[in-house]
């Protein structure tokens, strides 16, 4: 605003050739690009004046040069701006304080002062004879000065000459304020870095004496603005508990005022971890100043994080930083947090600003590696536990420092550098980025190939995450590309992430998503790579993003015609704290009502509840109120079975499904509190089908016995035990057992037939609640099987099972290897399963129209969880499963059945039963076919179900049998045995036809 405030001066953009967009670029000096910009052109930037009283707009300027920000000298007449106009000032970086004559055009431009260095802005002093201007004698790598550059050719003075401080007035990650004269006239107010801080300054322009105004440790001044007619300021504060407060500084008194409380009111109740300073003194004797940032209950040697400025010649502040968001996250995770000022920093001096000028990863090597040395001999860092991160120079860094040890066990490099051949007649204001990399010249392809961190690439061993943006001018993308590149040829786990749009600067002001999926990412591969088991074999060498999954989810959907469903991973790391948690929903839970399915949509999970009644008992072993050895008839002393009044059959038989009981009774026994007990009464007009402990037959009757001793020991229902013991303690909010209860929620309805119908029943009966009848979204079920990974904790800290008894139940008690293709054996509640050398435990589900799986990979600490309703959910979860086991850790499943059309069938004829299930196997025109029947339909309505009849074919296991029903994608085993058969994991004994 002019000073008699009828005009406004300020830049726009001139495009002085006057193209129309898509004209070619016509290039003529090295200015042809900016970041945030881009391609430059004929685009300049000019000064304008706008009339108030007119809206007349008038350009003052014009040429081939960008204009600074504007000054308006105290007269009115006369405005003062930075440019670079001499001839081959893209060569030498010269930058000179201009003023022009608003109302003579004809007058020349005025030179101010001498000063070849400037960066702007400039303050008119109050005679009008001279500008202050922030910027250094000549183009140099050192700290910005306030100059004060004379009209009549005088010397130039530096009034901060005794400061020995960069003058800050502030940029996208460079906190600082627009130097301002005071109301006085006899001061200028100004930031200035100190140890990392930014902190406020006035200088007396008379003799250049500086006082101090705002220099609290670990205080970031910002954003000033000061008064006109009162020795006041604004600014915006940071410290280590607020990312920004308003405050009011006395400039006389040199005290300043917070006004606003603004971390409180937009994130009540959050405490920040805050950073402690330390220093560190490097074997040559420099002292090196950091911060290290760590939660308040965290000890002993763990993970620590060294991250790494940009700049070089930034700093850390340790301070709230919203830049850095992952490192809070880290540290909330059990991590520490290692930021270093090196060599090179800002805020310590000129001469320790300069020490790393043509040496850029190398002359501050030492700064980063012997502070680590020292934490880890004071027992603060696991030595196998280091990660390395940082951005722009703290990316190039980073590639330095993998290239140089492989002491870190990841790696996230973002913005970066690794060839300085390709960027050397790239600049910044101070310099080509040849000089202060390497100390050449930007035709010195050699030595700076040679000097580049590209050209030790091969020596890198550490998993490195490479995040860059696209339209990065500063450091160019393909230079990420580059480095990525030499990783992935070299089998080096390694991910390049590329945000669109985004420029060098985008993790301080691009889109927000974009700077939440960078925070997100740095986190996932630091957990991955540190603290969990190594995957080499890894497909991916990091977490998918729900997006994959989701459009893989939909996908899956169609071609097996399920309706809807859920799929989820938790990835934990050596502490059982998850660092991938993803779950996604597709389809709809009801085709008929076209609701969709979410994230919180609750299926029937079916006889997945099987290991949650394990649970249960497992608690009671626990409180030593069972033996698992013991008689059930120990417990239910009235327990009988069909012909056998004193079965007995233990209570680890019924676990691990070799009661004898035949298992495929549904009696439905009504819905009261008593129905279990009921059911368990009937079972004695049921017989069995072997006897106890003579083989194994997959048994839903048992676990309802099981269920009815965790009754009768609690003295309570199987659901309000299932609530109390497992649900509550483990916090799940979206898992049921009762019917009634599933209005409160999204619930997905079962569908049968193609194309799929929904069927009308929606639950199986109460009375086989503890074989099926647990009703949760993904997230619960993922939260169980976290609860098995860690050993019987849940994930808010609560045991609900010693790690013995958690054990113990993934421990092999059934050897099931000639008996089902693709289980190995059965443990208890869990079944166990080979994938390629790894031991995996797991269940399947289902229930009327639903089918629900959960695989468990302890070795390398993930879960994967599938929900359905309907379909040919068995190849969905085949197809699935497998391919996000192979991209988590490169396990691969046990390989299913598949027929050989090409071997003769020579099964025996003959009849099999049992309760639920009744098979005929015979040979028509030469052709082996297999009858079906579902029995389990008489037990509730007294009508039989038809037989399903389908071809038998070989298989190349020896007395293996294959045949495929109308609802599944894959084939199910027909296996003959003595005195009965297998269909899959059931035991039907042989009857007279």
């Amino acid at each position: 605003m002019s000073p008699d405030g009828r005009h406004v001066a300020f830049t726009a953009s001139v495009d002085r050739a006057g193209g129309v967009p898509g004209s070619p670029i016509v290039i003529d000096t090295l200015d042809d690009k900016e970041d945030g910009r881009g391609w430059i052109g004929a685009v300049r930037r000019h000064v304008f004046v706008l009339a108030l009283d007119t809206l007349r707009v008038r350009q003052i300027t014009d040429g081939d040069f960008d204009a600074g920000e504007p000054a308006w000298s105290p007269d009115g007449n006369r405005l003062a701006y930075v440019a670079g106009l001499e001839p081959g000032a893209d060569l030498s970086r010269e930058r000179r304080a201009y003023a022009v004559e608003l109302d003579d055009p004809l007058a020349p431009l005025l030179p101010l002062g001498h000063a070849r260095g400037l960066a702007g802005p400039v303050v008119w002093t109050p005679d009008g004879g001279s500008v202050v201007a922030v910027g250094m004698p000549a183009p140099a790598v050192g700290n910005a000065r306030l100059l004060r550059l004379h009209l009549d050719g005088r010397d130039d003075v530096d009034l901060t000459a005794g400061l020995d401080r960069n003058v800050m007035p502030g940029a996208s990650g460079y906190p600082g304020g627009r130097p301002a004269l005071s109301p006085d006239g006899e001061h200028i107010v100004f930031c200035a870095r100190d140890r990392g801080w930014t902190h406020l300054y006035s200088v007396r322009l008379a003799d250049g004496h500086h006082r101090r105004l705002v220099t609290d440790p670990h205080y970031v001044v910002s954003a000033l603005s000061v008064a006109s007619a009162a020795s006041r300021a604004a600014v915006v504060v940071t410290t280590p508990a607020s990312f920004a407060e308003v405050a009011i500084v006395d400039l006389e008194r040199a005290e300043h005022t917070t006004l606003t409380n603004l971390m409180g009111a937009s994130l009540p109740g959050v405490e920040l971890h805050r950073p402690e300073p330390r220093q560190f003194q490097i074997s040559d004797g420099t002292v090196v100043h950091g911060w290290i940032t760590e939660a308040p209950d965290t000890r002993g040697s763990g993970p620590l994080l060294l991250d790494i400025h940009g700049g070089p010649h930034n700093a850390w502040a340790g301070v709230a930083d919203d830049i850095h968001l992952y490192q809070q996250l880290l540290v909330s995770r059990g991590w520490r947090v290692l930021t270093l000022n090196p060599r090179g920093s800002d805020g310590y001096g000129e001469e320790f600003l300069r020490a790393i000028d043509g040496g850029w990863g190398r002359d501050d090597l030492r700064d980063f590696l012997e502070p680590i040395d020292q934490l880890i001999a004071e027992g603060i860092a696991h030595p196998d536990q280091l990660a390395v991160t940082g951005y722009s120079y703290g990316g190039l860094s980073t590639c330095v420092l993998t290239a140089h040890t492989n002491r870190f066990a990841a790696a996230a490099a973002g913005g970066l550098l690794c060839d300085f051949a390709a960027v050397g007649g790239q600049h910044l204001p101070e310099g080509f980025f040849a000089a202060m990399t390497s100390d050449a010249d930007p035709l010195d392809v050699v030595p700076l190939t040679r000097l580049s961190p590209i050209s030790r690439v091969g020596r890198v061993h550490t998993p490195t995450l490479v995040l860059h943006g696209a339209d990065d001018d500063t450091c160019p993308v393909e230079q990420a590309r580059q480095w990525f590149t030499a990783l992935r040829l070299q089998g080096v786990p390694s991910r390049l992430v590329v945000y669109p749009g985004g420029n060098h600067l985008f993790i301080a002001d691009g889109p927000i998503d974009h700077r939440v999926d960078y925070h997100a990412r740095v986190v996932a591969w630091m957990e991955q790579h540190t603290r969990s088991a190594p995957r080499p074999a890894a497909i991916s060498p990091a977490p998918r993003d729900p997006g994959h999954w989701r459009r893989r989810l939909e996908l899956l959907c169609d071609r097996y015609a399920v309706p809807g469903a859920q799929f989820g991973i938790v990835q934990l790391d050596a502490n059982g704290v998850p660092f991938d948690r993803v779950i996604v929903g597709a389809g709809t839970t009801d085709v008929s009502t076209a609701e969709l399915v979410t994230e919180t949509t609750i299926f029937q999970i079916g006889s997945i509840t099987k290991v949650w009644t394990t649970t249960l008992v497992m608690q009671l072993v626990d409180e030593g109120l069972l033996d698992l050895d013991a008689p059930v008839r120990r417990y239910l002393p009235d327990f009988a079975l069909g012909g056998d009044p004193s079965p007995t059959v233990t209570v680890r038989q019924l676990l691990t499904h070799t009661s004898g009981i035949d298992g495929d009774v549904f009696t439905d026994t009504g819905t009261g509190d008593d129905c279990v007990r009921l059911y368990v009464e009937q079972l004695a007009s049921v017989g069995r089908i072997h006897e106890p402990g003579a083989r194994f037959s997959y048994c839903n009757s048992g676990f309802v016995v099981a269920g009815r001793i965790v009754e009768a020991l609690r003295s309570v229902t199987w659901d309000e035990a299932l609530r109390r013991y497992v649900i509550e303690p483990l916090g799940l909010d979206h898992t049921i057992s009762r019917t009634e209860d599933a209005p409160r929620f999204s619930a997905a309805v079962g569908h049968s037939g193609d194309p799929a119908t929904p069927v009308t029943t929606w639950p199986i009966t109460r009375s086989m609640g503890p074989a099926g009848l647990v009703v949760s979204d993904l997230d619960d079920l993922l939260a169980f099987a976290e609860t098995a990974m860690r050993g019987g904790v849940a994930p808010n800290g609560t045991r609900i099972l010693s790690e013995a008894s958690a054990r113990a139940m993934t421990r092999e008690s059934v050897d099931l290897r000639g008996t089902a293709v693709a289980t190995q054996g059965w443990g208890l509640g869990w079944f166990l399963q080979d994938w390629n050398g790894r031991s995996v435990y797991g269940h399947d589900g289902g229930t009327i129209g639903q089918r629900a799986f959960l695989r468990v990979f302890p070795e390398t600490g993930f879960a994967l969880a599938l929900l359905t309703n309907g379909g040919r959910a068995d190849g969905f979860a085949a197809e699935l499963l497998a391919e996000a086991a192979a991209a988590i850790d490169g396990s691969t499943p046990p390989p299913p059945l598949r027929p050989d059309p090409a071997r003769p069938v020579d099964a025996p004829s003959g009849c099999w039963e049992a309760a639920g299930l009744r098979i005929e196997v015979s040979t028509e025109d030469g052709e082996a076919r297999i009858s079906i029947t579902d029995l389990k339909d008489v037990l509730r309505s007294g009508e039989q179900g038809e037989p399903v009849s389908t071809s038998l074919y070989a298989t190349d296991l020896p007395g293996v049998y294959a045949h495929q029903l109308p609802d599944i994608a894959g084939w199910e085993q027909f296996r003959p045995v003595q005195a009965g058969a297998y269909l899959g994991y059931r035991f039907l004994p042989e009857v007279t036809s």
